[in-house]
């Protein structure tokens, strides 16, 4: 059985539908070390390397007390993008910062507004990240393909613990591929409970399983759930019944947005009649029934070669791709 490496990121899938951002970078001359300035509310953020695309979000404010997933349109592509490799930064509070682009033009406010709904159905994922310096990566000549005329929008989220009003920023760093330089492009894959009807005060646990229809490769795996969650267990098979990958563990309500990656060594392939099976424990401690999207289960992993479309296989059974 393949053992991942762990790792640890801010994730959320609570993707929807928010002025551009532009990319910014060291100008000419002696420069520091970092970047500062009154365009960046931190001022501990290091310049991108060469051939690296930054994006700083607008400034927004988080009231005290609250919690805010907010979107925004960072830019639109003038050329395909191949993203390697992502590294994020936000302002103290910040559990995440989530990028995703869509070809079909955004009727919401392109500012700095609360997340809608608009996205579903459109979403295609981009990178993440949080905190300082924290992203993602893909193996090398892999990446992620935003097409030209893609609007680049981005969902962060934050919790002001304090009694102040937070002035809050996100700033991306995005490494890209040349064309050339692209073995394979990716796309990204769902396994989503989309059926299950959690009755309050009780524990509920569901097993559902999905088997590939064609070959893949994984590169790392991220399980989801929310606040009810408990446990989680995930478990790629070949179709002969060889377990090649299990992953399984706690849940508590913080893992919602801080739980780890597993990132594999060499990445993992699967194909026809191979499966993967996810388990959720949830513990409804409310006094209402609560179904998707307020609870979920989730395993989420990107795949390649792609067309860079979005794969759902659902507790159905069944597969369905977004181009």
């Amino acid at each position: 059985m393949q053992r991942p490496v762990f790792a640890v990121v801010l994730f959320s899938f609570v993707a929807a539908g928010c002025g551009d951002a532009g990319p910014s970078g060291p100008g000419t001359g002696s420069e520091p070390e970092v970047q500062t300035g009154p365009e960046f509310v931190r001022q501990d953020i290091p310049f991108p390397e060469e051939g690296v695309l930054q994006v700083v979000s607008p400034k927004f404010e988080v009231p005290s007390g609250d919690e805010v997933f907010n979107c925004y349109r960072l830019m639109t592509a003038e050329r395909d993008m191949f993203i390697q490799k992502s590294r994020f930064w936000q302002v103290l509070g910040g559990h995440h910062t989530f990028l995703f682009y869509t070809e079909t033009p955004l009727e919401t406010d392109p500012g700095v507004s609360p997340c809608t709904n608009e996205m579903d159905g459109n979403v295609r994922y981009a990178s993440s990240g949080a905190a300082d310096g924290v992203g993602v990566e893909m193996p090398p000549g892999i990446a992620l393909k935003v097409p030209e005329g893609a609007e680049v929008w981005a969902q962060s989220h934050y919790i002001n613990t304090t009694s102040d009003l937070m002035v809050a920023q996100d700033v991306a760093q995005l490494e890209l591929l040349d064309e050339t330089d692209v073995v394979e492009t990716a796309g990204s894959f769902a396994h989503v409970d989309l059926g299950f009807v959690l009755p309050p005060r009780e524990e509920t646990t569901r097993t559902f399983t999905c088997e590939f229809d064609r070959e893949i490769n994984i590169p790392w795996i991220i399980p989801h759930m929310h606040e009810w969650g408990k446990e989680y267990e995930i478990t790629i098979a070949r179709g002969s019944g060889e377990v090649v990958y299990q992953s399984n563990g706690s849940w508590s309500s913080n893992l919602r947005n801080e739980f780890g990656i597993s990132l594999f060594e060499e990445s993992l392939a699967v194909g026809p009649g191979d499966t993967i099976t996810t388990t959720c424990t949830w513990d409804n401690t409310e006094d209402t029934v609560l179904t998707f999207p307020k609870e979920m289960c989730v395993t989420f992993f990107p795949t390649y070669p792609s067309d860079g479309s979005l794969l759902i296989c659902t507790d159905s059974g069944a597969i369905s791709g977004s181009p």
